[in-house]
């Protein structure tokens, strides 16, 4: 079966008029072989977001889909309704507030996929920027390129990837996949990329090409501010917590997700304490699961200074 275009590309935006324009241009400037198509899906944004998105439309008529919103669906079934539209054999997305950097990314990416059918999906490392300036990378800095052979070796090696970096196969195509990543979805109203690129790795196995070829964009208080930088870090430690504990139920036990739950429990256990929000910290304890509590316990002070180490000194050691 012949798939035309080959790869569908979403832009999934919300109030992020400032930055449109160059998530938008670093694809229609993409020099590829492959056919693609582009289908932009604004959640009802109050600024000139959607207005933007139709100026292009309008001038790239063949290539751009637009999909119009009567009202707002939340980030996750605006992302799942515009999923659901794509014509490609393959799917990437990207966030309107973040933009590629390499003009040779379908085409590396597309020609690993086509030569390597073994592969669910193939990423790369993206740059944290902040006001144009490299900050930091993401996964940290490989040495060389990274095979993910399933979810035992991603969460056993703790090895991560970007979701938004990824073009995977069109996960719709195959009716048990797109019941399961509507379920995955459904788990939080807003994240998704940690349970798509655990799903990912369930059904097949990830390349990560050690090439910055996105930009994510770091945001704080320019009035439209991203996930991150608008929710509180014991929110989203807690939102994540509960996500994890929801897919070892969904993979029937099978997987461990202690490293994962270790983490969010403790960074937001740590995060109250110093904010002396105590009533949160029985939300973190009430959700730690029997079996893994006395272990998570027994290491605590062990993880507190791993993620210290991880998240804050050697990271700015990566930066200078």
């Amino acid at each position: 079966m012949k798939f035309e275009p080959i790869l569908s590309v979403i832009i999934i935006s919300y109030k992020q008029e400032k930055y449109i324009r160059e998530a938008i241009e670093s694809v229609l400037s993409q020099k590829t072989e492959y056919k693609y198509e582009l289908l932009l899906a604004d959640d009802c944004s109050p600024d000139k977001t959607l207005e933007i998105m139709e100026e292009y439309a309008t001038k790239y008529p063949k290539i751009i889909k637009l999909l119009k919103r009567e009202k707002n669906l939340g980030a996750n079934n605006n992302l799942l309704d515009a999923y659901s539209k794509c014509k490609g054999k393959y799917v990437t997305f990207l966030e309107g507030d973040d933009y590629w950097c390499d003009k040779n990314k379908i085409q590396k990416q597309i020609d690993f996929l086509e030569k390597h059918t073994e592969y669910i999906g193939v990423s790369h490392t993206q740059e944290g920027r902040k006001n144009n300036v490299v900050v930091g990378y993401f996964p940290k800095k490989l040495n060389e390129d990274m095979i993910i052979d399933g979810l035992d070796d991603l969460i056993k090696n703790e090895k991560t990837f970007s979701f938004s970096s990824t073009i995977h196969k069109n996960l719709y195509l195959n009716e048990k996949w797109k019941k399961d990543i509507i379920y995955l979805h459904s788990l939080d109203s807003t994240i998704s990329d940690s349970q798509m690129c655990d799903y990912l790795c369930f059904i097949g196995k990830i390349y990560v090409m050690n090439e910055g070829m996105m930009v994510y964009r770091i945001r704080n208080n320019d009035g439209n501010s991203n996930f991150n930088s608008s929710h509180k870090i014991n929110e989203i430690q807690l939102r994540y917590l509960k996500i994890y504990l929801e897919e070892e139920k969904f993979y029937n036990e099978k997987y461990s997700f202690y490293n994962k739950i270790k983490e969010r429990y403790t960074l937001g256990i740590v995060y109250n304490l110093l904010h002396g929000n105590f009533k949160e910290i029985k939300d973190f304890k009430r959700l730690c699961p029997k079996k893994y509590r006395l272990r998570i316990n027994l290491v605590f002070p062990i993880t507190c200074c791993k993620i210290l180490w991880r998240r804050f000194i050697k990271n700015r050691g990566e930066k200078k």
